[in-house]
C-alpha cells in the first residue's frame, strides 16, 4: 500500500508528517523559509487499488494499475475530513480528539517527546 510521504510539497507549500496513527495525521504546514504557516489536521482515508482502461491516440488500448493508497483532503473537504489551526496546541488537540485520546495538550519544554509517542 501506498502511504502518505513523510514530507511533500503542495499549494506552494512543504509539509511534514509530525505525528500520526493508522487514520489520523497531523502535518506541520511551512513557507518557503521554512517557518511554520499552520497545522493541518487529517482524517486518513484509503483509496482502494484499480485498474483503469483507456484508449491511446493511436488507436491502441493501454491499461493503467493503481496501488491501494493512502490519501489525504483535497481543498474542498476541509471541515469535513481535515481541519487548520494557528496553534499547535488547537491541532493537537483535536487530533486527541479524533483519536479518541482525553488528554488535553499544553505546550511545554517536553513538547517534542510528546510527538514521540
Amino acid at each position: 500500500m501506498k502511504q502518505i510521504p513523510e514530507s511533500f510539497r503542495k499549494n506552494g507549500y512543504d509539509f511534514e508528517i509530525v505525528k500520526r496513527t493508522e487514520k489520523v495525521v497531523i502535518l506541520r504546514q511551512l513557507n518557503a523559509l521554512g517557518g511554520v504557516v499552520a497545522w493541518e489536521v487529517h482524517k486518513v482515508r484509503l483509496n482502494p487499488a484499480a485498474a483503469v482502461q483507456y484508449c491511446q491516440p493511436d488507436g491502441t488500448y493501454k491499461i493503467i494499475k493503481y496501488l491501494k493508497s493512502e490519501i489525504l483532503a483535497s481543498n474542498q473537504e476541509f471541515g469535513r475530513y481535515a481541519w487548520s489551526y494557528n496553534t499547535q496546541e488547537a491541532a493537537m488537540n483535536k487530533y486527541n480528539e479524533l483519536t479518541g485520546n482525553p488528554e488535553r495538550f499544553t505546550p511545554n519544554d517536553q513538547t517534542e517527546e510528546y510527538y514521540k509517542q
